[in-house]
Parts: C-alpha cells; structure tokens; sequence
C-alpha cells in the first residue's frame, strides 16, 4: 500500500493509522511494524525485483530504454531510467529500471556513465537497441560521446568539447550503481531543432513531446515583444490576482462556477488551460467584480480577448498530441511522426489576425523536427 499509494514510511508510526488498522485487524493493529522494519523490508523485496526483472531481461533479445534529469521541489537532481521490451507472449512491458539522486554537474561524459552503470547492472548493455531522451544539449552529447566509443572500441573519449564546464571537473568519476551520485551539472540549453540529429548514426531519439514543447516555445519567442506577449502577460496576472484574492475568487466561483487555472512553469500546456478558462469564463461581470475590487487594470480590452481565442485555437492541437505520447502504454515513435504531421498541416492551414510571426516560426520549427524524423527507425 506505502508503494502503490506513494505514502511515505512515516504513516506506519501515526496514531491515526494505527487506530485504523486496529478497527481492520484488532491483533495486528498491535503488531504494525516500525518505519525502519518497513524500510529494510523494502530493501530487500526491491533486491528480489531486479533480480526478478535481471533474469526477465536476460531472455529478451531487443530493449529499448528512455531516460530523463529533473529537479524535485527541494531542487535535487534526479534521473530515471526505463526498459520498454516486448514478452514472449508479444506483450508490450514498461519498467523502471532504476532511479538515482544526482549531485553536482551534469556532463555529457557523465550523464552516459551513470547510465551506462545501470545497463551494466542488469547485464543489457549489448541488447540496448533505441533511445528516447529529450534535446538538452547535454543528453545529445552523452550519445554523440556514446556512438564515438562504441567506434573507438570503449576507448575513453575526452568531454573536452562541452565547453560550458569548469577544468577542475575534468577528473571526476562516477560511482557505481549503487552509489550513483556524483553526476556532473546539467546545462538545460535546448538546441534548435535543426541539431538534434547531428549525430544521426547514434542509436538515439528525440522525445516527441519534448520537441512538441520546443516547437511552442519558439511561437512564443517569435511573439516575445508583440501584443501576444502582453495579453498572454496581462491573462496571467488576472489569474494570480483572483486566485490569491478569497472574495474575487468566490464571488467568481458563484458567477461561473469555476475556477482559475494557474499556469505551471514546468508544463507548457498549463498555460493553454489557463487561457481556455480566462476566455471561457470572462464577461461583463467579470469586470464589474474588477470594477469592484478596484482593479480595472486587469481588464482584457476587446483585441486581447481576441488574441486569446486565437492562441487557445492554435494551441489546442498540440496539447491534444501531447496527451497522445505521454500515455503510459501504446505511445511510441509509430505515433509520434502521424502526430507531428496533423499537426504541420494544422499549422499550414491555420487562418490568423493577430499571431502571425508566432505560426511562421512554428511552421519553420516543426519543419525542422520532421526532417529530423526522417532518419528515425519505425
């Protein structure tokens, strides 16, 4: 339950919890164990999974692997790895294979060393036919210094070429699987999209919805001193000012029933539902509780609402791809390229007043991310 609820270890020890069991199993309300028993119970079941899934792997010929840094709320650093293989049953299976904390810097050299512990860890380094990473520029270089090794026969390739890092990082090596925590600093500079696939002999991918991102970000960089900006800017600052005010919010809820959405940093299509529900909520009594709270400042004028309509209208497809490749089972390349098509036609038929230069540049980008693919095994 503590796993497949994402509950911390910590619940086995409040009293609530344990009066709770106690009402289930009287006797073994008695007997919870401590959060440390529980700790070391999951240590040793999560050895009997890799092993478990070490001889899984051992009988499978082909597997692919996806891999990803983020950064937590605490702003640690974290990678995971998955395998995505088909069973002999011709089931398709998704498992992640391991998960490690990150400190420090985020090399090229590095981040393929840490990852290539853990395939050597489940004995899978040869049977690793595809990758799917999104376009850091780091991620790019690990596979480039990846596919140079595998010419030179493993001999060490120097991460001189990264030249965002310090020398004095040079020397530094990382730990094995299970120590895994000395990964050098990432620098998160997205490449165009004309880049991705310098190294095109690399056994590497681009993520579909990653480049989807890319592709918006730079309709928006387009339209960075424009109206756009500005009403996308002054429909942000609405939201804020509602969602942190109790008597605008309610008095909203009770006009529309709804909400505000906030718009979250680290999701671009957080912002395409914020605009949606602006647009569709916003009307004369909006206003009047604007009016009425004193800030008649926040007003949308008649060409920002417009400017909205037609951004909820051009973005709305891509937040519909989106959801199509982040599903857990059945996305994959096969459906990534249809996808990114529909949605280069919806580009190239798409009429506007107002977003002009942010299309072009979408149009350009994706253009880019297409021809890109064509160089992809299906």
């Amino acid at each position: 339950m503590l796993v497949g609820c994402n509950l911390p270890l910590s619940l086995v020890e409040k009293e609530d919890f344990k009066e709770f069991v106690e009402l289930l199993d009287k006797d073994f309300g008695q007997k919870i164990p401590a959060r440390r028993t529980v700790s070391r119970s999951l240590l040793d079941n999560l050895k009997a999974v890799e092993e478990e899934l070490k001889e899984i792997l051992e009988h499978t010929d082909d597997i692919a692997t996806s891999l990803d840094l983020w950064s937590s709320k605490a702003l640690e650093s974290y990678m995971g790895v998955l395998v995505h293989y088909i069973t002999e049953d011709w089931e398709y299976k998704s498992r992640v294979i391991d998960f490690l904390r990150c400190k420090g810097r985020h090399t090229g050299l590095a981040i393929l060393e840490a990852y290539r512990h853990v395939l050597q860890f489940y004995n899978i380094e040869s049977k690793e036919w595809k990758s799917i990473t999104d376009s850091a520029s780091n991620m790019i270089k690990a596979f480039e210094i990846k596919f140079e090794m595998s010419l030179s026969e493993n001999k060490p390739v120097s991460d001189d070429e990264e030249d965002s890092e310090d020398d004095d990082d040079k020397g530094e090596d990382i730990q094995e699987k299970a120590s895994c925590n000395d990964i050098n600093e990432l620098e998160c500079e997205d490449l165009n999209l004309d880049e991705l696939f310098e190294c095109e002999e690399s056994n590497r991918d681009p993520c579909g919805c990653h480049n989807i991102q890319l592709v918006v970000g730079d309709g928006f960089k387009a339209a960075a001193q424009g109206p756009v900006h500005t009403s996308v800017a002054k429909c942000g600052k609405l939201v804020c000012y509602v969602r942190k005010s109790l008597r605008a919010a309610e008095l909203l809820k009770e006009e529309t029933g709804l909400v505000l959405i906030k718009k979250n940093d680290t999701r671009w299509n957080s912002e395409v539902k914020m605009i949606r529900r602006v647009r569709k909520v916003y009307s004369p009594h909006v206003e009047s509780i604007l009016d009425k709270m004193g800030q008649s400042a926040l007003k949308l004028r008649p060409t920002q609402l417009k400017i909205l309509e037609e951004l909820v209208d051009l973005l709305e497809p891509f937040e519909h791809a989106t959801d199509q490749l982040q599903q857990d089972k059945g996305a994959g390349m096969a459906q990534v390229i249809p996808n990114i098509n529909v949605l280069k036609l919806h580009l190239d038929s798409f009429e506007t007043v107002h977003l002009t230069a942010m299309v072009n540049a979408m149009k350009v980008s994706i253009h880019s991310f297409l021809r890109s693919l064509s160089n992809v095994d299906l």
